[in-house]
């Protein structure tokens, strides 16, 4: 085997600080190669290093992982190599390090895996950051040693199906393959970019190619397009087609309860995720030859579980679940749970006394405009959304949608699709909803065509990019006067809104020391985006003679009311409902008052 491949299996902890091992110092020969390494890797990556990179060798700890031969840990800023580690071992290790320190003084990788593991429960996230970073330095090393050792090249090349070490693979080699495929699109500068904006999916890194966006489907861990590769990958049946199937991943998550535990995972398409569903039938099948498999209505596979209950895999257009239930043998609720609306509660704020159906439709037909505030990767908080437009639909059928995924100048194929003159592609391609908005299609698809069924006309509620682009860079003093009038009449003093945002942006933006200057450019973007829409849904209510609007936008703009609905309400005179929907165990209220006047809590 190439030394190459025995490069360290996990070189970065984001944020873990090593034990301190016995340092000692390197000597002449190795300081004199890692300032030419450190040169060859500058070349190579276009990146100079801010300063020196602390260099140490110790002794490796009792019970290391032979084959782990050194690390860069960012939070010590130094590089640390085994007293064992020599020749062409030393020189990979040192170039992979250095890549990583090199990274590190540029992009702050410390900053960047400690927003992660707040969010723990997503590993999928975390892992294909860590594929990203891993890979760059894989590439920046198979690169600088191309010439003297074109083997090095072999470790992009390793398969994920037959590797031994399935994660290292992924990392090392796959992601290396990811950031190849963004270096050949646009250069190093493309890799440097990946960085302020990250791959949020391991999909992203198995299929570089793909515009598709990961959709949220609910609390939980995701096992990501990872998790379902390694699966199948572990099944000799199911193996070589374990990573065409795992491209086809749009999102999972996996839930854990002293009843039964749950893995839901959405796939691209229905014939897709009935191969994926036959695909872990086979894995069950194989892995639990104690099982026994029953025939029985409604599921793909169903097992009996000697001494423990049952389990089986259950499938419904592009959605799959694979369940274990502990207490029960009957398979007709799972079997059912596919097909069926999401469970949801009603409350008044944050009153925990649900509401019936009546009720909370009462209050909703009380306000001119009913804003909605969602996750915009959210598959359960659209289909939310779904009910709540047939149930005020139902009860009003003069009512409109007004869509922050939309922009406002686009408002012409809106209206076509709606009146059935464009298809749903015309449709798409005339507002640029992939480019401006980005999120997966299947999301707002069906409220679109709810929309087009009961010809109900839908709003473009969103100012144009360029504007909220001009307003981040020069400001709303240097915005033309036709801009200006675009927007119509701002107040940017409006206390409770400024008071929430104006520190709060520059930290959502990763800069918590930006200038008095950057945090007021960065607030007016705020303010302007809340008018914008609030002006966009007042004036199209009005022109359209609508008895209601139902405002669909991010939660930002609707929670604590500051956002769109006081702002639509001042604009119109009428009167606006903000309605929150909300996983369970999330916070209903903030210092002793509700975040919105109703709520949906879906269970």
């Amino acid at each position: 085997m190439h030394p190459l491949a025995h490069l360290a299996s996990m070189a970065l902890a984001f944020g873990w600080l090593a034990p301190q091992e016995n340092q000692n110092t390197i000597g002449d020969e190795t300081t004199r190669e890692v300032r030419d390494l450190q040169a060859r890797i500058e070349k190579v990556r276009g990146l100079k290093f801010k300063e020196p990179v602390r260099v140490e060798r110790v002794s490796r700890p009792a019970g290391d992982d032979p084959g782990k031969q050194g690390y860069y840990d960012p939070a010590a800023k130094r590089l640390v190599l085994f007293s064992d580690v020599k020749g062409s071992y030393q020189k990979g290790v040192l170039i992979h390090e250095l890549a990583h320190a090199l990274q590190d003084q540029h992009f702050n990788l410390q900053k960047l895996g400690a927003s992660l593991h707040k969010a723990d429960e997503n590993n999928d996230e975390a892992l294909a950051l860590s594929a990203l970073i891993e890979g760059d330095a894989s590439l920046t090393m198979v690169e600088v040693l191309k010439d003297e050792q074109p083997a090095a090249g072999k470790m992009l090349e390793s398969k994920l199906e037959t590797a031994r070490n399935l994660k290292n693979a992924f990392l090392y080699g796959q992601g290396g393959r990811y950031v190849q495929a963004l270096k050949a699109k646009g250069g190093w500068k493309s890799v440097d970019m990946a960085y302020f904006n990250p791959p949020s999916t391991t999909r992203a890194i198995l299929d570089p190619g793909t515009r598709k966006a990961g959709i949220n489907l609910g609390s939980g861990k995701v096992r990501g397009a990872y998790g379902l590769l390694e699966t199948l990958v572990a099944c000799p049946q199911t193996r070589e087609k374990a990573i065409s199937l795992a491209k086809t991943w749009r999102g999972d998550r996996v839930e854990e309860k002293s009843c039964c535990t749950q893995w839901t995972i959405l796939l691209d398409t229905a014939d897709a995720a009935a191969e994926v569903a036959a695909a872990l039938a086979e894995t069950s099948d194989q892995k639990h030859p104690d099982w026994k498999r029953e025939k029985t209505k409604g599921l793909v596979a169903y097992w009996l579980v000697p001494n423990k209950g049952s389990a089986g895999i259950a499938r419904h257009g592009q959605t799959v679940l694979l369940f274990e239930d502990f207490k029960a043998t009957d398979p007709a609720p799972w079997a059912a749970r596919l097909h069926q609306p999401p469970k949801m509660k009603l409350l008044a704020g944050a009153n925990p006394t649900p509401l019936t159906t009546g009720q909370f439709l009462d209050k909703l037909l009380a306000a001119d405009f009913v804003c909605v505030g969602e996750r915009h990767d959210s598959l359960p908080e659209h289909r939310a959304q779904l009910w709540l437009l047939d149930l005020l639909h139902a009860a009003d059928p003069s009512l409109g949608l007004g869509m922050e995924a939309f922009h406002r100048p686009f408002q012409k194929p809106l209206d076509d699709h709606s009146e059935s003159l464009i298809d749903e592609a015309a449709m798409l391609a005339q507002t640029e909803y992939a480019s401006r908005w980005g999120y997966a299609w299947e999301l707002d698809g069906p409220l679109m065509r709810y929309c087009r069924q009961h010809s109900m006309p839908v709003a473009g509620l969103n100012i144009p990019r360029e504007l909220t682009r001009r307003l981040s860079a020069e400001g709303f003093e240097k915005l033309t006067e036709k801009e200006k009038q675009d927007l119509g009449p701002m107040d940017f003093q409006v206390h409770e809104h400024r008071s929430h945002w104006l520190e709060k942006l520059a930290v959502m933006h990763g800069n918590g020391t930006a200038s008095p200057e950057r945090k007021e450019k960065s607030y007016q973007v705020m303010a302007a985006w809340d008018h914008g829409m609030a002006s966009s849904a007042a004036r199209f209510k009005k022109e359209r003679g609508l008895a209601r609007l139902l405002i669909i936008a991010g939660g930002g703009h609707v929670e604590r009311r500051f956002g769109i609905p006081d702002r639509v309400e001042k604009l119109s005179g009428g009167k606006a409902v903000a309605v929150r929907i909300v996983q369970a165990g999330e916070p209903l209220e903030e210092k002793g008052k509700p975040l919105a006047d109703l709520t949906i809590l879906l269970e």
